[in-house]
């Protein structure tokens, strides 16, 4: 009998459930905004759809054509709280018999939908920027996996999401690096201006007990030329005993410009073989301006040493390549770790680039 009662519990919480969530969506519908058909049926079902999957990230080529419009919708996910209901339903939804789960749509966690919502936000870019002030809403999120995602999602969509600025540069004073350091580069996405961007990053990367340095270090390459006055302190970090924030460092150097040339040549006679590797990439990165270290190169050409170190890139077809190329919406920036390759080879490639016409 009590098994009854909970699988009869369980059932209408469940109606209850999927009833509020069409409704929200089809209110929306009502209200006029575009729902056109995408994969055989309403964008706003997709939208749910994906919302309430485990592999929701697999969706996001097929919303990318129709992000605007389905920027509203994603914002209804970040618009979810968590409720006695839905609860409910999440934990009894395992006691369920399976000819029941076979008829009910599985239930989710409102801070998963956030959650999934914000992220393919995040993947969607500028074209998403209907969902700036729900996004705003969502950087104080109890979830802190929300509110992180949300900061990258505003720093994407770039100059349009200016009004989260007051928010961001909160964010900057947080005791918490990871906070600080996405919070930095979102800034700089959106003003482009160094400051206050640059001297958060600076700090995080000058400290020693945090595991957020290797972003510091990667979104100071990213502000380019414009992180010049940090170049002492990626200096530094470039001869650092964690050789992931050593090869980081290195590569935001290159990025910053030729002041750098002196740092990157001296990392060519480190003892660790990715180093080694790490800097020959950076000097092929400078391309024509690295000719002063074109001796050193030349005398990397026979060493056999093998290393992999970690970048912060866009990812080519090949995925031991790099290109190097300005970030753009449709390639972001991501960490990746090169295939073990030779220090010969990075040093032949790097040589390649420097007398590249």
């Amino acid at each position: 009998m009590r098994r009854k009662i909970i699988i009869l519990l369980t059932v209408v919480l469940a109606f209850v459930f999927v009833t509020w969530w069409w409704a929200g969506l089809e209110a929306d519908s009502e209200k006029g905004l575009p729902n056109p058909q995408i994969q055989g049926g309403p964008l706003s079902t997709f939208v749910q759809e994906t919302l309430t999957s485990e592999g929701y990230l697999r969706f996001v080529p097929v919303l990318k054509p129709v992000a605007a419009e389905a920027a509203p919708y994603l914002s209804r996910g970040l618009r979810h709280k968590d409720t006695l209901v839905n609860t409910l339903y999440v934990k009894l939804w395992p006691k369920l018999p399976s000819a029941f789960r076979r008829r009910l749509s599985k239930p989710t966690l409102a801070k998963d939908v956030r959650l999934r919502a914000v992220v393919l936000l995040r993947e969607l870019g500028w074209p998403a920027r209907a969902a700036i002030p729900d996004l705003i809403e969502r950087l104080s999120d109890k979830d802190s996996e929300v509110s992180l995602h949300a900061t990258i999602a505003l720093g994407n969509i770039g100059p349009a999401a200016n009004s989260s600025l007051p928010t961001l540069e909160m964010l900057l004073h947080s005791k918490l690096d990871d906070v600080r350091v996405y919070s930095a580069q979102a800034a700089w996405k959106i003003t482009k201006e160094a400051e206050p961007s640059l001297s958060t990053l600076e700090s995080v990367l000058a400290q020693t007990n945090t595991s957020f340095r290797w972003a510091a270090a990667a979104f100071l390459g990213d502000m380019g030329p414009a992180a010049r006055p940090a170049i002492p302190v990626l200096a530094q970090a470039a001869h650092d005993s964690d050789e992931d924030v050593a090869s980081l460092a290195l590569q935001a150097l290159a990025s910053v410009g030729a002041d750098s040339l002196p740092t990157l040549t001296n990392v060519l006679t480190a003892p660790a073989p990715a180093l080694r590797i790490s800097a020959a990439v950076a000097l092929g990165r400078l391309g024509p301006k690295a000719k002063e270290a074109a001796s050193m190169l030349t005398n990397l050409l026979q060493d056999n040493a093998t290393g992999s170190p970690l970048f912060w890139g866009h990812l080519s077809v090949r995925p031991e390549k790099a290109d190097w190329a300005a970030p753009d919406a449709d390639n972001p920036s991501t960490l990746f770790r090169f295939r073990p390759k030779k220090v010969g080879d990075a040093a032949a490639e790097a040589l390649a680039r420097i007398y590249s016409p």
